[in-house]
Formats: structure tokens, sequence, C-alpha cells
């Protein structure tokens, strides 16, 4: 009776644990992938949070720098809540803390990673003092004006005004997936009316923000919102007698086709297959990690495969002990890059019975009778039919009885 007690307790908690929250942790929210800071010019420095969320699964944070372990617990650099979170708080940023940050939170089931978060000190000098210009041209000659811009990381972007009127660039190239914000800002009383529209093409109204709302500045910005390939093209903007024209070019960073990797759960012995669908253009590159640590890097082990230029990875009959773990697939082409995390549960358990041990039924003379065997195993249990006696039951088709895998069908006399 005790031994009953104990192994029906232990099958209570194993179905309690497959019942509850388990696995690596899941990140929920990170920085972008470049983070600009820079220093006051009187030497004040700016606070700056690089940010690392997962899910409660999470048993440790750390991060590399540069690929190597980054100590946290200094006076320049601290956790925004020690043991709660992953974000870390620069106090004092200085130059030497540029470079690529990435953020691990692990637990006994896995690693997740966040994108490499590139920490760039930005600056900008000044425009060289000089006298105003006056030029005389005749009428109908041309004039090029220059503009030699002061240096500044990132590269700065140059904005003419001209009548009291502000425009964006003369060309713009925009990611696939982006905001497109086009500006043409006139001065004057009363404010004039601008009309946009697209040269040889229609604006895409669907996407389009309200041309009469706060965000679009009533009128003076055209913003585009989830940028299609096919919004390229030359857009102009009109206001009394000016006219501008901004030919808009979309490329396309990496994106996911339909969805990120998925987590999967499966039987030892069963074939996996995680997804990368990543488009773009150029093409993204895929690569392939278990637990932070590159495919090529690992044992080689041909049990696994990459198909469909590395956008699947199969593993044929899955290890408990050497496939479990989270797995991250990475896209990148010169424009940027898409990263993701899946969990691959290799099941490996011993049958258990989800049913009673013993169960009783009163059934109709000449009825049909179906008994269930619903048993759970990794990999998957073979199962067998045996009477009270433990004897296996005889299988004789087309008389009163028929065995299945899983259950008996019998037609009782």
């Amino acid at each position: 009776m005790r031994l009953v007690t104990v192994l029906s307790l232990l099958i209570t908690q194993i179905l309690a644990a497959q019942k509850s929250s388990i696995g690596p942790p899941k990140l929920l929210e990170q920085s972008e992938e470049e983070v600009w800071y820079h220093l006051d010019d009187d030497d004040i420095k700016n606070r700056l949070t690089l940010r690392c969320e997962a899910d409660e699964n999470t048993d440790r944070y750390y991060w590399l720098k540069n690929g190597e372990p980054f100590e946290i617990d200094s006076d320049d650099v601290l956790w925004e809540k020690e043991g709660q979170s992953g974000s870390i708080v620069f106090v004092k940023p200085h130059i030497s803390h540029q470079g690529y940050y990435q953020c691990f939170a692990s637990n006994i089931f896995g690693t997740a990673l966040s994108n490499k978060m590139n920490l760039r000190l930005g600056s900008l000098e000044h425009f060289p003092k000089r006298d105003i210009q006056v030029l005389r041209v005749k009428e109908g000659e041309s004039l090029t004006l220059n503009c030699t811009p002061p240096r500044g990381t990132p590269s700065p972007k140059i904005i003419w005004l001209y009548r009291k009127l502000s425009v964006s660039p003369s060309e713009v190239t925009i990611r696939a997936g982006g905001q497109l914000k086009l500006q043409c800002i006139f001065g004057g009383r009363p404010l004039p009316t601008i009309f946009w529209s697209k040269v040889d093409g229609e604006l895409p109204k669907s996407r389009l923000k309200d041309l009469t709302s706060h965000e679009s500045d009533f009128g003076r910005s055209l913003i585009v919102e989830n940028v299609h390939p096919d919004d390229a093209g030359v857009y102009e903007c009109r206001g009394r007698h000016l006219v501008h024209t901004v030919n808009v070019r979309v490329m396309a960073a990496p994106f996911w086709e339909f969805d990120p990797p998925h987590d999967i759960s499966l039987p030892e012995e069963s074939t996996g297959e995680l997804e990368c669908l990543a488009g773009g253009q150029p093409t993204p590159i895929i690569t392939w990690s278990m637990n932070g640590k590159f495919l090529h890097e690992l044992a080689e082990d041909s049990r696994r495969v990459l198909l469909d230029h590395g956008r699947i990875l199969r593993v044929r009959s899955l290890n408990h002990d050497l496939d479990t773990g989270v797995y991250q697939c990475n896209a990148s082409n010169p424009l940027g890059y898409v990263f993701a995390n899946a969990f691959v549960h290799v099941r490996a358990h011993a049958p258990f019975f989800r049913m009673p041990a013993a169960r009783h039924w009163k059934v109709v003379l000449h009825s049909t009778v179906i008994l269930d065997c619903d048993v759970d195993a990794a990999p998957e249990a073979v199962v067998r039919w045996v009477d009270a006696d433990d004897r296996p039951l005889q299988v004789v088709e087309g008389k009163n009885k028929k065995m299945y895998r899983r259950k008996t069908i019998d037609n009782t006399e």
C-alpha cells in the first residue's frame, strides 16, 4: 500500500511539473542594435541604460563586451535592479565604454541571448565661422551652392533653408518595414498649404498618417508607416511657387517572412526542425548557435543538417543530453540583422499512465467496449495488452476481438 501511495505521489508530481511553466528564459525587452551617447561641452556626463529584461524563469544575467566578460559591479556601471533585471546603467559614461555589448539570461534549461548592442560615442563639431557670401548670377545661368558640413559621428544630415523653407534631403534611403518621414516646412503669413504627391505613382493612403494631424505637423510632414519596397520613387511637395522633390530608395534589411523560430518539444529519437525564414535585400546570411556557441564551433554531429541555404536546421534522432537547449538564429546583411531564440525541449522519461491503475466496466451483452491505454513516454512507449494473469492477449482478426496499438475493441459475448 505504501509503494502504491509513493508511486501515485510521484506521478502527480510529474504531471504537475509538466503543467508548470518550465523552460529557458525568454527575452522581453532589449535595447536597439545601435545606441548613441554623448558628452556635454561642459563635461557633464549623461546616465545611459542598456536594457535587458527576461521572464521570471531567469536565474542569472551576465554581459559580454566585445566578446569578453564585462564586469558590472563598479563605480561606473551598475545593475539597474540587481537580481531582478539584466539592464545595466552607465553612471559615468566615457569614451572607453564604446563597444559591442550582449546580454545573456540563463537557467538550467539554457541561455537566451540579446542582440549585439553597439554603444557609440556621438560628436558634432561646429561650422567654421565665415562671412555671409553674396553670389551674383545672370538669370538662366546655373548655380551651385556647396556645403561642407562639420565633422561628426554619426554623419551629419544636411538641411538647406531657402525663403524660410525647410526640406528633407533630395535623396533618402529607408529600410523596408520602417517609417518614412519627409518634411517640407514653409514660413510666411498666412502659412501656405502644402500638397504632397508621388511622381509616376500614388501615395500609399492606407499607410499614410493623416495629413491634418498634429503628428504630421498638419501636412508639413509626409509619414508612411511600414514602408514597402514599392514605396520607392520620387515624392514631391508644393507650396506656393516652391517645389521640392525627394528620391526615396527602399532597401530591405533582414525581416521575418512569417514568424521567428518557435519553441519545440519532442520525444527522444524523433526528428526536430527549426525554421529561420528571413528575407531581405540583399539576401541575408543565416547563422545558427546553441546556447550562445556557433554550431560550427561545437563537436561535429552528422545528425544536424542545414537545409534551404541554412534557413532550416534539422536534427535527427534527438538526444535529451545533447540537443536540449536554446538555439539562436541570426539573419544578417549589410543593412542589419534579425535575431531570435528558440528552446528545443527533448523529452526523455520512463512510461507512466495518465489514467487510473485499475478500472471496472459494466457493459451490455454483445456491445462494443473500447479500452484505452493512455500512456506518456519519451521515446514513445511500446504498448502491450495482457490478461489478468499477465499473459499476452491473442489477436484473432475477424473474430470477436481486434487489438490496436493503444486500445482493444471487444465485441462481448
